[in-house]
């Protein structure tokens, strides 16, 4: 009986020891896991703010650029008409010189 008592003192213990050293494996996941988790998610939030950056960068620059063809186009039309008007100039046989003057400082301008 005694044997019994014995083995059976055993048998829970050593049932008790691999359950013990399979909570400490599962508990060791379970952190590898909420580690991982926990550093992708502050990357994740970094990747977000970069990306709210870029975003607001993109933005200043297309409205720069909308200003910036803007300018160009006005630029353009004013060198259009300066060099309509030295051809209406040249064709009435007045003199140009001035206006060739003003044709050639807007064509600079819109060069620009």
């Amino acid at each position: 009986m005694q044997l019994c008592w014995h083995s059976l003192r055993d048998e829970t213990q050593s049932l008790s020891e691999k359950r013990s050293s399979y909570c400490k494996d599962i508990e060791e996941m379970i952190n590898n896991i909420l580690n991982t988790l926990k550093d992708q998610k502050r990357n994740r939030a970094l990747l977000v703010a970069k990306g709210d950056k870029y975003v607001t960068e993109l933005a200043k620059t297309e409205e720069i650029m909308k200003k910036a063809r803007a300018k160009y186009v006005d630029a353009r039309k004013k060198q259009d008409r300066s060099q309509e008007a030295v051809q209406k100039a040249k064709a009435a046989g007045s003199s140009v010189t001035k206006s060739q003057k003003v044709a050639d400082k807007d064509e600079k301008r819109a060069d620009k």
